[in-house]
């Protein structure tokens, strides 16, 4: 489940966990803005080939 709330500037996106949460999960870090906020909802989430580069 990805869910977009609009707030005043910034967005709340709450994803769950679902067979698809990474695809999700990735989205949301690429459409997210300074100010969104993302949030993983309680639950088990399973992620493959997790690459991190700060």
């Amino acid at each position: 489940m990805l869910t977009w709330i609009p707030a005043a500037q910034a967005e709340e996106i709450l994803i769950g966990p679902s067979v698809n949460s990474q695809e999700q999960v990735q989205e949301a870090l690429i459409l997210a803005k300074p100010g969104d906020t993302i949030k993983l909802q309680e639950g088990l989430y399973q992620f493959e080939e997790v690459f991190l580069r700060h």
